[in-house]
């Protein structure tokens, strides 16, 4: 009987498989014949492959589990025999609709569902960054019930950016963020910045406004210019500007930003490639000072996160459409529920921000951009994401604004930048200003300088914006990416292996960005609990010179006079030619020149590891002549000098441009090492050795008698203290001029 009923089904496959799906709930038994029987339902189960998708009961609330992409899509819907979980269904009619190259590479996946999660099935692969694989979630269309408490209730993403779907929530996020965020709404009415785009209407073109500094609401644009500067603002142009942009030479992503000012009903737009005259210098240094009050007084800032370039835009049709299932009932006479699926946007609860398609991110100028602005609307090839001082959205959904992440480790850092720089409530709070300092060296600096940019020389500009509101809370002086009242902690800074001299000068040697490549800080939490500090240096003086108009900006000179511990050592490093020593196998040796005769003895150092005594050095490391002041007599040699005539000189180590692969001979020459610090964790061993850090310093090439930095050691356990000597023994207290 039940075989005759399996010739009734539809003759057509997909039919066939949901008659199935409709007529078996739960697993199949065997008949007495020993064959599967459809017709024959047991009790109703958990299917052993999905688990019904239902976390009660599982493991934490938590269904986890591997699955086969072949068999999902092919074995089950296609034999009753397997199975007739309508769940089974739904993952396999999900997978078939959104992932069809997962079908062809008969990829395994991994399922998970949670109690007020999603349903989520996702690439299971090494291969791949996490952010770069397939992640589908599916969901319960916004107005209709969901069907699982794991399939939440989620809204539909417009098909295109410029929709009025999306142009409604804005104003809905825009209007929440005016009412019930007291932290994003200021105090005093804006002025408007020097210059600021009107941007018309339908009928009217937009043109370059001068304005009075008079009160008035404006926004900002965030993006990238790309590798040329197709339409910017130069003292050849700028009367034109005023008179009329036409809108058909405007790049895509400026008329986009016109239109989103359109539609907000917002009169100014600024952009600093048209707000700033490009070619004029003295107005460049000036107009980019105001960074950090032009972001934080725009009303909103539109952050162009896909667009690569000008002329990308940022209004367009979206990559990924969503499907719409019909998951069967179980009843052949109840409707069936309505299941969305679409790729993910974005990890749940990990912030709409963290996922791929972040070109923006990836700029140094476009940092302080998004610290600075009270509120950024994004606009991703995806989706659009509001982030303020009081929450943040996004257009999917997925994002719980009121579950803030502490995984999301950049949204942290943004309301720690919040607390930091405009003493607002914020969710996170600082106890002192050691705490501030802190956040500066090992949040704002060490992400900054991940980012990239076109001109390397803007490498003081581009944070010039956030330095000004930092230094407007602390009242402390800036020195060139380093504070006054925290220059000691400042200075413990290391470059990695890549780092290189700068073709120009870019600033002092004991400041960071006067290396190009990845700089980080390597002391973390310095005064915090379990940390026994000992600083055996001071500072004396320190000072930078600007470049220009803008104190925090650019510089052309600087100098720090530390006190303390000094001892002259001779540095030896093997050479490197090409073929013959690879970079790995450089030697690095030291000879404390200072110490006691019947003690002295070749220190080997290596490069940044574990072990103890390791050498950072700033670059690529040669040798060279430094020079020595009036009265200086230790091992020096008279030379004609290109700019300071005939002078003293000895025989040092500097910092190059050369490359780590690059051939050069060997190296040896006196440096001098002045002892900073010391660190030890009490909570370890008590009897582990602290932590000495020195600065490795070179004979200045320039100044005479002054010095300059070529790196930091680190020593666990010195040398001497074999011979019953601590640090004194060998070293003497002395004023050093590091320039």
């Amino acid at each position: 009987m039940a075989k005759d009923a399996i010739k009734l089904l539809p003759k057509s496959p997909l039919e066939r498989r949901r008659k199935l799906w409709y007529m078996n709930l739960g697993r199949f038994q065997n008949d007495d014949d020993g064959e599967y029987d459809p017709w024959e339902v047991t009790k109703p189960g958990t299917c052993s492959i999905c688990k019904d998708l239902d976390p009660i009961g599982q493991n934490g609330g938590f269904v986890e589990g591997e699955l086969s992409v072949t068999r999902l899509v092919s074995e089950f819907p296609q034999s009753a025999a397997n199975t007739g979980c309508r769940f089974c269904y739904l993952l396999a009619e999900g997978i078939a609709s959104q992932a069809e190259d997962l079908v062809a590479q008969n990829a395994m996946v991994r399922l998970s569902a949670k109690v007020g999660g999603c349903v989520i099935v996702s690439e299971d692969t090494t291969a791949k960054e996490f952010e770069d694989r397939i992640v589908l979630e599916f969901y319960s269309p916004k107005g209709r019930s969901p069907v699982l408490q794991t399939i939440p209730t989620l809204p539909e993403i417009s098909s295109r950016a410029g929709d009025d779907q999306c142009f409604e929530l804005i104003k809905h996020w825009l209007g929440i963020c005016s009412r019930e965020h007291q932290c994003c709404v200021m105090s005093t009415p804006s002025l408007l910045p020097k210059r600021v785009v009107h941007v018309g209407s339908s009928q009217a073109s937009p043109f370059l406004y001068e304005s009075k500094r008079e009160q008035g609401a404006y926004l900002a644009l965030s993006h990238c210019w790309g590798t040329s500067q197709p339409f910017t603002t130069e003292r050849s142009t700028i009367e034109q500007r005023k008179a009329c942009i036409h809108w058909d030479s405007l790049p895509k992503t400026f008329q986009d930003a016109i239109i989103v000012a359109r539609k907000l009903g917002v009169s100014y737009l600024w952009i600093d490639s048209l707000c700033i005259i490009q070619d004029d210098l003295e107005d460049w240094q000036v107009e980019s000072s105001q960074m950090a009050k032009i972001y934080a007084n725009a009303h909103m800032t539109i952050a162009a996160l896909s667009a690569s370039s000008d002329t990308a835009g940022f209004i367009s049709s979206r990559g990924y459409p969503s499907s719409m299932l019909s998951l069967p009932s179980g009843n052949e006479t109840d409707p069936p529920s309505h299941v969305g699926v679409r790729r993910t946007l974005h990890l749940h609860n990990s912030g709409p921000l963290s996922g791929p398609h972040c070109n923006l991110f990836e700029r140094a100028w476009t940092y302080q951009e998004r610290l600075l602005s009270r509120r950024v609307l994004y606009y991703s090839d995806q989706e659009i994401s509001w982030e303020c001082r009081g929450a943040t959205y996004c257009e999917c959904g997925s994002y719980e604004p009121s579950k803030f992440s502490w995984e999301d480790d950049f949204s942290m850092r943004l309301h720690q930048a919040y607390a930091v720089l405009h003493g607002k409530e914020s969710r996170v709070k600082f106890t002192s200003s050691h705490d501030m300092y802190d956040w500066w060296r090992h949040s704002a600096v060490s992400d900054y300088r991940r980012r990239k940019l076109t001109k390397e020389s803007d490498r003081l500009p581009a944070l010039s914006g956030l330095a000004t509101a930092f230094q407007a809370l602390t009242g402390d002086t800036y020195l060139a990416g380093l504070w006054a009242g925290d220059l000691l902690h400042g200075l413990l800074w290391s470059s990695s292996e890549n780092g290189r001299l700068p073709p120009e000068y870019r600033a002092p040697t004991w400041a960071w960005p006067s290396v190009d490549g990845g700089t980080f800080f390597i002391i973390e939490g310095l005064g915090k609990r379990n940390q026994n500090i000992s600083w055996f240096s001071k500072k004396i003086a320190a000072s930078c010179t600007p470049a220009g108009s803008d104190p925090t900006g650019a510089v052309k000179g600087g100098h720090t006079t530390l006190y303390g511990p000094v001892t002259h050592s001779e540095l030896m490093i093997s050479d490197l030619q090409n073929g013959k020593t690879a970079k790995s196998q450089l030697v690095y040796e030291l000879f404390i020149k200072d110490e006691p005769v019947e003690s002295k003895q070749t220190i080997y150092i290596h490069r940044p590891n574990y072990l103890s005594p390791s050498f950072s050095p700033d670059t690529v490391l040669v040798g060279g002549d430094g020079l020595l002041a009036e009265g200086e007599i230790e091992d020096t040699v008279e030379s004609e000098h290109q700019e300071q005539g005939k002078v003293k000189t000895q025989r040092t180590v500097r910092r190059s441009r050369l490359l780590p692969d690059d051939p050069r001979p060997a190296v040896r020459g006196t440096v001098l090492l002045l002892l900073l610090m010391s660190s030890k964790d009490t909570s370890r061993n008590a009897d582990d050795s602290p932590c000495y850090r020195f600065l490795v310093l070179g004979r200045s090439t320039t100044v005479a008698g002054a010095f300059e930095r070529i790196g930091l050691l680190t020593f666990v356990d010195f040398p001497w203290e074999h011979h019953g000597r601590d640090i004194h023994a060998v070293a003497r207290m002395a004023e050093v001029t590091i320039v």
